[in-house]
């Protein structure tokens, strides 16, 4: 193919298309790790709070920043890097581990860094990383990988009300994805036969109206992704990646620019590196078990779209030799890939699972896989990770048949990188095995999980790890997305 190559207490800057980003400065404490500073909700209209996460014991003094400024600069007798502007930002003293600051205003809108500063008695004090956010209220559309499930649905998270919304490929619910720059969401519809038509959602009016349809028959799709600077969309099809123009400047946005051939047939998810640089594409297909299988990774900016393959584990195989890695997502510092596999419970020509799918952790800079995951759990078919790179969260049943949410550590400050940390029961009563498909996506600001179940949209609470609210009707909910910036 052709590859062209905060809000309380003082005014925020302009809102731009600057995403939520983890942007160091941070020293060491005396247990040898930065302590991080964390700001509990950014979304106006909700109540929010300011931590301390991993500050070494006793609970030590500190102080937030947050800022309508970025600056550089250090300072005697503190370690680290000050990045939040102190002449332009508001301080909060407290002491402990969280300091509640009341309700952002509804109207608030800006671009703001945040920073604290760490007092450790007859130790010394320094700075945690700084971060860089939005303050907006961000959309949530649910829709379905059932063709004939109905409309999407969009989700006020503040209100908690839906409107559904049409499709303008007339296929009903599908698999949505939100441009970078905020203003669209492309959703590919799960039509028949072997069509996937990709609706086209003006996010800037209400409400929502679908205002185009990606033309040509490419196969039967799966949720598409774009490249971070929103100039081109992959769309997953039976037989490769398709790809489009998505750059709002382009004289030819909304055109197909060609096919990236794949190795094996069944490309199930795409991730995009955070630099624009490399694709890593997870598949689904036939193996003998046990044994291996491969993601590939492709260099997008280089002539001839060069790949490689990277063997991966595998947790199983059902009907005697399939397997479905179905996710893949990378953490926003680049470092690492992740891949989710499906799990299915045991049966007659299941072999393998015994702690469910798996995920696979691959290191981004060898290309070689480092960790497996057991998840405990089967009928995965998404997962998420927050902006700054905390947590990534996989929607998925227990092996009692009960929809949970796993979180895992991916923060690249934890001395538990890598690894599970919690288990959360979404449902009062279980399910039949592998009988769910449950979609899942994080709020920016990592304080809010969505589930989408046959319930409804459940809500998750990640700084106390349990749901609040009712669900939220969505239609025939089994994926959710997020708008990120």
């Amino acid at each position: 193919m052709t590859h062209k190559a905060v809000a309380v207490g003082f005014a925020c800057a302009a809102l731009g298309a600057i995403p939520a980003q983890d942007l160091g400065g941070g020293a060491p404490a005396s247990h040898g790790r930065v302590p991080r500073f964390v700001l509990e909700s950014w979304i106006p209209g909700t109540a929010s709070a300011v931590r301390i996460d991993d500050a070494p014991p006793p609970p030590a003094a500190a102080v937030a920043i947050l800022a309508t400024a970025r600056g550089t600069q250090t300072i005697p007798g503190l370690g680290g890097v000050l990045i939040a502007d102190p002449v332009n930002a508001i301080r909060l003293p407290f002491v402990g581990g969280r300091l509640p600051i009341g309700t952002l205003p509804p109207q608030v809108r800006g671009t703001i860094y945040g920073q604290a500063v760490w007092l450790e008695p007859a130790v010394g004090s320094g700075f945690t990383d700084a971060f860089r956010i939005d303050l907006f209220e961000p959309l949530v559309m649910t829709g379905s990988r059932d063709a004939f499930a109905g409309a999407p649905h969009v989700v006020d998270l503040v209100t908690r009300q839906t409107t559904p919304i049409g499709g303008a490929g007339g296929a009903g619910a599908g698999m949505p994805a939100f441009h970078p720059d905020g203003t669209q969401a492309w959703v590919t519809e799960p039509a028949q036969p072997f069509v996937s038509p990709v609706s086209i959602y003006d996010t800037t009016r209400t409400p929502i109206v679908a205002m185009a349809v990606l033309g040509g028959a490419f196969g039967i799709g799966q949720r598409g992704v774009f490249d971070p600077a929103g100039r081109r969309f992959y769309l997953p099809v039976i037989s490769g990646i398709d790809v489009f123009d998505a750059d709002p400047s382009s004289p030819t946005r909304y055109a197909a620019l060609g096919r990236i051939d794949t190795p094996w047939s069944s490309p199930e998810d795409i991730a995009i590196t955070p630099d624009g640089q490399r694709a890593i594409v997870a598949y689904s297909g036939t193996t003998n078990y046990p044994g291996q299988v491969a993601v590939t990774i492709i260099d997008l900016l280089l002539p001839g779209l060069p790949r490689r393959t990277v063997p991966i584990s595998l947790g199983g195989v059902y009907a005697f030799l399939y397997f479905e890695k179905v996710a893949t997502c990378v953490s926003p510092d680049g470092a690492f890939a992740y891949v989710l596999e499906r799990g299915y419970p045991p049966a007659f020509g299941t072999s393998g699972f015994t702690n469910g799918g798996v995920l696979n952790v691959v290191d981004l800079a060898t290309e070689s896989e480092v960790a497996v995951l057991a998840t405990g759990g089967l009928s995965q078919s998404e997962m998420a990770i927050d902006r700054l790179g905390r947590d990534l969260w996989i929607a998925q049943q227990d092996a009692a048949g009960y929809a949970e949410l796993l979180r895992i550590d991916v923060d690249r400050r934890s001395a538990t990188r890598n690894t599970i940390r919690s288990r959360i029961r979404l449902a009062s009563s279980p399910a039949p095995p592998n009988s769910l498909s449950l979609g899942v996506d994080v709020t920016p600001d990592g304080g809010t999980v969505c589930v989408a179940t046959p319930a409804g949209l459940v809500t998750v609470d990640a700084r106390t790890e349990r749901v609040f609210g009712a669900p939220i009707f969505a239609g025939a909910a089994q994926s959710v997305a997020i708008q990120q910036r």
